[in-house]
């Protein structure tokens, strides 16, 4: 008989985890020390869930000396760099826990004091583990798997717009997955464009996924309040022609179609 799925949201995916290290945390630990800095860590004395001021998801406790390794995991949910700045307040050193290596923002690499893991190589340390590789992935993930598919445009996007233009995946306000590109300043003027998840919530598995592009300008004022014009929306993939996703599988169309990714199936 197969077995059913249970532990497919965030909270209850960590919250097994946490009890499979306490059942038996030798393997775990002995990667921590590969992925850490084995010279730091000591004996290890404790693992608690949801720690600290921070909450964060998993906190393992050493001595001799002292010291906490931080393990934040997400599905579909955003990783801000101001979170894992707060979350360094409480722990000495942060695992970042995710279901691919391509779902980390592009800021993590570079983060001191941070480490990054996916659930195939925590889980492989667990043998009898009763938190199974098949509830992760059944967990929602269809933002995170988009965003890592747009970020791929970001590099041939730079090579396109040269090193005075600022790109980045931030989110937009509805939370759904973008890039957003800024021009450099040409005295007071800035291009501002973005291009994003046009629906309001990722739809169904294996069905299309919109875009959006919206282009606008932008000016500075004496007292450095900036207004935007009113934005030109536009339908379609992406409004820089040759910055297309076709090596990454993001079907591309001429600027007034819709540009189509297929979500995810779990």
């Amino acid at each position: 008989m197969a077995a059913s799925l249970i532990f497919t949201t965030e909270p209850l995916a960590t919250r097994a985890l946490a009890a499979e290290i306490r059942h038996d945390d030798t393997r775990f630990v002995a990667k921590l020390a590969d992925v850490v800095d084995g010279g730091r860590l000591g004996q290890f004395t404790d693992v608690r869930a949801e720690y600290g001021a921070q909450k964060i998801d998993i906190a393992l406790h050493f001595t001799d000396p002292q010291f906490v390794v931080g393990v934040e995991a997400k599905f579909d949910h955003t990783l801000t760099e101001e979170q894992v700045d707060r979350e360094l307040t409480v722990a000495d050193h942060l695992v970042v826990l995710l279901l691919e290596k391509e779902h980390a923002p592009e800021w993590l690499p570079q983060k001191a004091r941070v480490s990054l893991m996916t659930w195939l190589e925590v889980l492989g340390c667990f043998p009898q583990s009763r938190l199974t590789l098949a509830e992760v992935q059944a967990a929602r993930s269809a933002k995170s798997a988009v965003e890592a598919r747009l970020r791929r445009l970001m590099e041939p996007a730079r090579q396109r717009l040269g090193p005075a233009w600022t790109i980045d995946s931030r989110r937009g306000g509805s939370g759904m997955p973008a890039i957003n590109f800024y021009s450099p300043w040409i005295g007071g003027a800035q291009l501002r464009a973005v291009l994003q998840v046009a629906q309001r919530a990722m739809p169904p598995a294996g069905d299309p996924c919109l875009f959006d592009s919206v282009s606008a300008s932008a000016w500075r004022q004496t007292r450095k309040v900036i207004r935007a014009t009113r934005p030109r929306r536009r339908r379609g993939l992406t409004p820089f022609g040759d910055c297309s996703a076709r090596s990454s599988g993001i079907e591309s169309r001429n600027s007034t179609s819709a540009g189509v990714v297929r979500a995810p199936r779990t």
